[in-house]
């Protein structure tokens, strides 16, 4: 083999070795920032479609959760339609009771529910005048109502000769 040929082949290589460094160099500075360029486009470009998206269902959702929202407040004004009903009935079946037994009633009031355990305790607390007889059955037909009934504080106080007034502080118990 002559020099000749040995330098030309090494030249080839020389030739060789600087096409891959200019190859390297531009996928290096053109190729890679260019991609990594479009792949930043591309990841928004999912974004936005993702927001689209979203945008698309969201009236779907919102329709949903107002449909939801309507069902929930029409319980809640049943239950407090109930509620008041169930307190309407106690007090008349209080002044159902005190007409009975001749016992004057001037004033019930009934106390928000108090949660005790799996009970909900209604406080009721009312006003009475009548003579002692009448005030017993008042208070006998509390206790002895339809109604779950626990008297907690009866104070009597008397105001003639066969007559007193009454402090009848009682609850009224619903299971939940």
């Amino acid at each position: 083999m002559r020099i000749r040929d040995t330098i030309s082949i090494h030249r080839w290589y020389f030739a060789l070795g600087l096409w891959l460094i200019a190859l390297l160099a531009v996928i290096w500075y053109l190729i890679i920032p260019t991609s990594c360029a479009r792949l930043a486009d591309i990841a928004e470009i999912r974004a936005d479609m993702a927001v689209a998206t979203r945008a698309e269902t969201l009236p779907r959702e919102l329709a949903t959760l107002q449909d939801e929202a309507k069902r929930i407040d029409s319980l809640l004004a049943s239950f407090e339609n109930q509620k008041a009903f169930r307190e309407a009935q106690v007090v008349e079946k209080v002044y159902t009771l005190a007409d009975s037994a001749n016992c004057n009633v001037s004033k019930v009031e009934i106390g928000e529910p108090i949660s005790v355990g799996d009970v909900v305790e209604i406080p009721i607390m009312l006003n009475g005048l009548g003579s002692y007889e009448s005030i017993g059955k008042l208070i006998d037909g509390v206790e002895n109502c339809e109604y779950a009934t626990r008297v907690r504080q009866a104070l009597l106080n008397k105001n003639g000769k066969d007559e007193g007034t009454l402090y009848l502080d009682f609850v009224v118990m619903e299971g939940q």
